[in-house]
């Protein structure tokens, strides 16, 4: 949904898995990314805040997880990612889930009712 928001207000046409699948870069082809858009090279992420362990919705950060991890360790491997992919020279957009959830989603409830989040349960 937010990637769909995204392609409106950026005016730019977003590869992502609801319009194809997600984008390996040329750069970093090892790492999939949400979305990219080629014309401006701009990686876009969306980060769910427990599987990316967001600073401020999940406290307990060293406790293990189901996936044997911590939410620390989560995080850091995630901050890794986004700085290898700087690093290759491309712009990266990142949205936490509960940013997203409070800032847009509120403001426009009528994303939830594009035809392409009807399409699919992600």
């Amino acid at each position: 949904m937010w990637l769909s928001y995204r392609e409106h207000t950026d005016a730019c046409s977003i590869q992502h898995g609801r319009n194809g699948r997600e984008s390996r870069l040329p750069a970093v082809p090892h790492l999939k990314v949400d979305g990219y858009c080629a014309e401006t090279r701009t990686v876009y992420e969306f980060n769910g805040c427990y599987w990316h362990a967001c600073p401020r919705c999940q406290s307990l950060r060293d406790v293990p997880t189901l996936a044997e991890d911590t939410l620390a360790q989560r995080y850091e491997r995630t901050m890794d990612r986004l700085q290898r992919i700087t690093q290759a020279g491309y712009t990266v957009e990142v949205q936490w889930e509960c940013d997203f959830d409070r800032e847009i989603l509120q403001k426009h409830p009528e994303l939830e009712r594009l035809p392409i989040v009807e399409q699919s349960p992600l």
